[in-house]
């Protein structure tokens, strides 16, 4: 992979300072106002950087995300592409989702879920992902009452009933959802 110019790695920089500050990705217009350039100029800069791998985006806007090198890897479990954790947010990380039995859910093969680690209390809707083996599994809660809880195991489509006590250990919460448009 060809290595970064000194404009990508300063936009890639600028991106990083301005999330970090503000809470929330910059706009193309505060980049290329940043840079004193063009709007189009920053998206050819924008989409060299998502073939280099280095941010994520969609067609929204505030949806730049660093990737790439700006990333820890965690765990790559079966049936998933990346999994990594977003530099400075020690308790959220990513994961691919390249499956097409998220569909109920709205999510589609090459989605990427944001999850939230160790998500106390779990509530109704919550979709969580646990491991089977080393397979990922997400199940969405439909029901807590008393000492259980009623889950939909969204990989084999069936409902599972869990004590409290006894949920399999759960990995993440799905917080939100990175679409990318090709």
């Amino acid at each position: 992979m060809r290595k970064l110019t000194e404009k990508q790695k300063d936009i890639l920089d600028f991106i990083s300072d301005f999330t970090k500050e503000n809470r929330m990705s910059p706009s193309v217009s505060e980049i290329a106002q940043h840079f004193e350039l063009k709007t189009s100029t920053i998206f050819a800069h924008l989409k060299a950087l998502q073939k280099k791998n280095r941010i994520t985006r969609s067609s929204k806007a505030r949806s730049i995300f660093l990737t790439g090198n700006n990333t820890r890897k965690l765990d790559n479990p079966k049936g998933s592409s990346i999994i990594h954790q977003p530099e400075h947010s020690e308790n959220c990380f990513t994961m691919t989702l390249d499956k097409d039995c998220y569909l109920s859910c709205g999510i589609l093969p090459g989605d990427i879920a944001i999850l939230q680690k160790n998500p106390e209390p779990i509530h109704q809707g919550d979709l969580l992902l646990t491991l089977s083996g080393d397979d990922p599994i997400i199940l969405e809660c439909k029901n807590i009452s008393g000492e259980t809880a009623e889950f939909l195991d969204l990989h084999k489509q069936k409902h599972v009933t869990y004590p409290l006590k006894g949920i399999p250990p759960i990995q993440g919460k799905v917080i939100g959802i990175q679409r990318m448009f090709h």
